[in-house]
């Protein structure tokens, strides 16, 4: 049981580890690409998740600089 505990544990940590970097990221690209077209927010999102040492789906990616896109600057 206690082994199952610690793996748990580990995969949480790396999970959180994972979404950190991630939002990293995103608010990275967010502050430099708010209202800029899709095509240059998605690009500038896959040099930021790149840089973390992540990759991620398309499909995340796009949704993602869709959202930024359409964020007015505040």
């Amino acid at each position: 049981m206690a082994d199952k505990a610690a793996d748990y544990e580990r995969a949480a940590s790396a999970v959180r580890e994972h979404v950190r970097k991630f939002e990293r990221a995103l608010n990275a690209v967010r502050r430099t690409h708010r209202g800029r077209p899709v095509d240059e927010v998605r690009q500038a999102l896959v040099i930021a998740v790149g840089q973390e040492g992540l990759r991620s789906a398309d499909d995340v990616l796009t949704d993602a600089a869709r959202l930024i896109s359409t964020e007015a600057d505040s």
